[in-house]
């Protein structure tokens, strides 16, 4: 049996996307009980500060269970520093407008190649790997995303599936 806690759900991406069904699904999980957290999918298309402005214009602070999470897959028109530098500079203004770290999720090959320093590491860490092993990296995880292809009753598609790091708890993720 799958124990839900919580749910991340798409918000922003780059500096102009809305995911169009934000609102209802916000609410929907809403109506099942679950925290809900938002997430910003970042580009490297569209400067940082025209992301950020996506995030503030669609993510309002006072409507969220939980810190935002920054989703890092890509790295097209940057090379890793500009992609840590810029990472930095959104990962710090969203820490000022919502009060606390957000978190950053990306894969763990991509965080090793791409992300692996310490600007990026004094945030929580969601690291996907799928399979039975958990996350190698040298900085400690909050959360480890084990398959993409799970079931829930209720939900058609295939979900992603997540676990704590030993000893983390959802605490860690609650805005206040």
């Amino acid at each position: 049996k799958i124990n839900v806690k919580f749910v991340y759900i798409k918000a922003t991406e780059g500096g102009t996307y809305q995911d169009p069904h934000y609102k209802r699904n916000l609410r929907e999980a809403r109506k099942k009980g679950l925290k809900v957290g938002s997430y910003h999918f970042l580009r490297t298309t569209s400067s940082i500060w025209l992301q950020f402005l996506n995030i503030m214009t669609h993510i309002p602070s006072n409507k969220q269970d939980l810190v935002p999470m920054i989703d890092v897959e890509e790295c097209k028109n940057w090379n890793a520093q500009q992609l840590q530098d810029s990472l930095s500079l959104l990962a710090r203004l969203i820490e000022k407008e919502y009060g606390k770290k957000p978190v950053i999720y990306t894969g763990q090959n991509f965080f090793i190649k791409r992300l692996n320093n310490d600007k990026i590491t004094k945030y929580p860490l969601w690291i996907a790997r799928y399979g039975d092993e958990p996350p190698c990296i040298d900085y400690p995880y909050t959360i480890w995303q084990f398959t993409q292809k799970g079931n829930l009753k209720g939900v058609s598609s295939k979900i992603d599936l997540n676990r704590f790091a030993p000893g983390v708890s959802l605490d860690i993720l609650h805005v206040n």
